[in-house]
């Protein structure tokens, strides 16, 4: 006769062990069964639910791991720590998640990904490929960490924005909206990555340059940051479509748009002249690299 075949359980709640999670009720588990480097017998983190851990894979949820709510944990999967997944969030593959991280929200740790320490994934981010989360780093909205990134200290990745290849984030960096960051770039101190720009190859951004709008920048050629620059970043570098853009909080446009602004801003055909000698200079030296490159390629 045949039948429907059913996987056997690999680890029971423990019912008489319990915590309360904000206003959930959550059960330690126990192994059944030996699986992946887990023992029978062996005590595991809390879920809710069976529902929040798969009996299938060698996934598992050690220490004093929490799992509630709708989120899932399965495939090879491992949370540690005190990790709190919540929401309908997902790890999954061989992904790993450690410390005081905290996956919530639809957020999805795939792969080999890693969270650890402090770190947060929320809202419908992804972490995936060997990505590693560290430190206080936050990434949320849409935005993706793959390839084998690595975002840590306080660096925060919002909205659509990926970081991927052997990129790096650390400090108060962050990358926001539709913005790329990828190749071996690196962002740190309180630079900024937004609108749709692009970074990319071995360029280093520090400080509190502000890469916007459609940027393009691949080397420390490609971009001059005159901060501090009458005490407001003042920074010009490359677009997508081969031209010059400028950057002086709040304005953000072609050079020609920017001088016009400045006669209107200050009625003062000094600082104007001022102003388009900075802009002269940096297209000087812009289009000197580029020759430079071209020439090199």
């Amino acid at each position: 006769m045949s039948g429907t075949f059913i996987e056997p359980k690999k680890y029971e709640l423990v019912l008489d062990d319990f915590i309360e999670e904000s206003g959930h009720r959550l059960f330690r588990i126990r192994a059944l069964i030996n699986f992946g480097r887990v023992k029978a017998g062996d005590l595991g983190g809390y879920i809710e639910q069976e529902e929040n851990l798969s009996h299938l894979g060698s996934c598992w949820v050690y220490e004093s791991a929490r799992v509630l709510d709708k989120a899932q944990v399965f495939g090879k999967a491992e949370v540690l720590g005190n990790a709190y997944i919540l929401g309908y969030a997902c790890v999954s593959g061989e992904a790993c998640v450690s410390g005081d991280a905290r996956i919530l929200g639809n957020a999805k740790i795939l792969e080999q990904a890693w969270v650890s320490e402090n770190a947060q994934v929320l809202e419908s981010a992804q972490v995936l490929g060997k990505a590693w989360v560290s430190g206080n780093a936050c990434v949320s909205g849409k935005g993706q960490v793959s390839g084998d990134a690595h975002i840590a200290g306080n660096a925060h990745i919002s909205g659509h924005a990926c970081v991927s290849g052997k990129a790096r984030l650390w400090e108060q960096a962050c990358v926001s909206d539709e913005a790329r960051v990828s190749g071996k770039a690196w962002i740190s101190g309180h630079a900024c990555v937004s609108d749709e720009a692009q970074v990319f190859g071995q360029v280093k951004v520090s400080g509190r340059t502000h890469l916007s709008g459609t940027a393009r920048v691949s080397s420390d050629q490609d971009f001059i940051d005159f901060f501090p620059f009458h005490d407001i970043a003042f920074l010009v570098y490359r677009t997508r479509s081969g031209g010059i853009e400028v950057k002086h909080k709040p304005f953000c446009g072609t050079p020609e748009a920017f001088l016009k602004n400045v006669a209107q801003q200050y009625g003062d055909e000094a600082v104007t002249q001022e102003y388009q000698q900075w802009i002269e200079f940096a297209q000087r030296r812009l289009q000197t690299n580029n020759s430079l490159q071209e020439a090199a390629a």
